[in-house]
This record gives C-alpha cells, structure tokens and sequence, in this order.
C-alpha cells in the first residue's frame, strides 16, 4: 500500500491517516506497518486511529526495524544516538563513531550500520550491535581519499548498498557482508548532484532504484539494469509485486506514479496514483529479514 502527502494530509486510497501541522518532506513506515516517521515525529497507527507521539528529531532519523519502537538518529553535530519512541527526552549515545553522514539499522534489528570515524580515526563504514557496541569496519575509506555516504538501504538478500561520494564522483555501491570486495553499479559525477533516493525492495525478486544528479531515474532488478523511458524524480519504493513508486520532479511537489517493472524495461507507461505529492512511502509488514554473517572479516575491503 501507498501513502502519501497531500499539502498537510497522510493519505492512502481509502482517504486520510494523519494531518500534519505542517507539509512533509519525507515518510518512513516501520516494519510492521503501524508506526510512520514523518520529518522527525512518529505517527502511532493502532487500530485504525493515528495518534501523534512527539519526537523532536531531524529529518536524517530512521525507525528502528522490525518494531519501529525506536529512532535511530544523527543529531546537527554529527553524532548517533538512539531514542525510544514515547521518550525521546532521554536519547541514548552511540559513540562508537564520529563524524556520522548516516546510519540505517539492519533489518533483522539487531546491527546497525553507519558511516563515519572511529576512535583511532578510521573513516569508513562501520557495523556494530543495536546498541553501538563491538564496532568493526566493513569498508575502509582511506584507499577513496575523502569517503562521504549519503544513504543505505539493504536488498532482500542482505546485501548492503550505499550512495558514496569520493574522489570527486558519486558512486552507488553495493557489498556482500563478509566478503571482501566492493562492487560499484552506478557511477554519476558529481558535479551533477551524484546518487540520491536510494530505494531497494525488501521482497524477494525486487529491484533498486536511485535518482541520478540530472533527476533521472536509474533502476536495476535481478542483476540487470532497467531502462527506464527517460522516467524522472524521486524514487519512493518498491510494492511487493515489482512495481515501482516515484514522485516525478527533483525536488518539491509532482506526480507520485507507478510502474511495473519487467525484465530490463517497464511494462507499460506509468499511472498516476495522485497529484501534488511532496513526499510518500510503502506500508507493508515486511518479510523476516536474513541475519548478517556472525564473522566480518578483520581486512575491510576499500
């Protein structure tokens, strides 16, 4: 299922959810479908009836998975922290990095991982528990000069992508936990704007999908590249059947469409669900996530 925003409503098909007091700029569902994260403050769906739970957070928080009962957070000095939805006043440090760019949780729950320095000032992409402990680094950014991560997101199968800006272009990368290369998939200059509205389906056989600088957007599904008839905006997501979301402009307001994605094209032109759409995102109850390897290796590929 869709939702969206519409001027100062959370909508779906069969009308509004929330009102806000003000637009969003961006959605979040948690795993189970029953808490959504709007620009920073948590919308507790029970039975039907929302119920706004305050959380003063920015907009570069996310829910915790599977549960949604917690925001993992990187706060305006580039720190992380952990705060339980019903108790944001009491946010919990995760200091096992500094310099944080982002930090998504791992879909079992139980690992996080984020972008930033160690203690011994290590720049890179780092795994550790739920609760910031027993850090160990996945990819070693020294050997990319200067490594900037904007977003993660994880595929079905557990594999990790991350949007990275280095030496002077805009990767989308993609990693094996426990293996020992990087593969990259996508590369944009930067100069463009690079990779942004990473999205990679949480169902079997789903696709991953990114706006590229020039407000393209860029897919892939089942290994292959997706063309996309010169389809433009922002991705969303992916609905459990292979179809995808996006609202169609850079940035603001536009159509938020969807296409079905077949083989290496777009089966059909795409249909338009609403108008005038500021941000929107999938509510489903997600499928049992796969565990990362318990082992990740002491050589971190660059």
């Amino acid at each position: 299922m869709l939702t969206w925003t519409v001027g100062r409503d959370v909508v779906h098909a069969g009308g509004c959810l929330v009102e806000l007091e003000r637009p969003a700029e961006r959605l979040e569902w948690g795993g189970r479908g029953d808490r959504l994260l709007v620009d920073g403050h948590v919308a507790a769906l029970a039975a039907g009836e929302p119920t706004t739970v305050a959380a003063e957070v920015t907009a570069r928080g996310s829910l915790s998975r599977p549960t949604g009962t917690s925001i993992l957070h990187v706060h305006r000095d580039r720190g992380l922290e952990k705060l339980k939805v019903g108790d944001v006043a009491s946010p919990v440090a995760l200091s096992f990095l500094s310099d944080v760019t982002a930090a998504l949780y791992h879909p079992a729950g139980r690992s996080l991982v984020a972008a930033g320095k160690d203690g011994s000032g290590r720049e890179g992409v780092f795994i550790a528990d739920n609760q910031g402990q027993g850090g160990r680094l996945l990819v070693d950014g020294a050997e990319a000069g200067h490594l900037t991560v904007r977003e993660f997101a994880w595929t079905a199968t557990g594999a990790l992508l991350f949007a990275a800006d280095h030496d002077g272009t805009s990767h989308l990368h993609r990693l094996e936990i426990g293996e020992d290369e990087v593969a990259t998939a996508l590369e944009v200059p930067l100069s463009s704007g690079g990779v942004r509205n990473l999205v990679a389906s949480p169902f079997a056989g789903g696709g991953v999908a990114a706006m590229t600088g020039d407000c393209d957007v860029w897919a892939s599904r089942g290994g292959a590249v997706v063309g996309t008839g010169g389809l433009r905006g922002r991705p969303v997501g992916w609905l459990p059947d292979g179809v995808l979301a996006v609202i169609t402009s850079c940035d603001g307001p536009g159509d938020l469409v969807t296409v079905e994605v077949q083989g290496r094209s777009l089966a059909g032109a795409p249909e338009v669900v609403a108008t005038g759409v500021s941000a929107a995102a999938v509510r489903a109850i997600l499928p049992t996530a796969p565990e990362p390897p318990p082992v990740v290796p002491d050589a971190a590929p660059a």
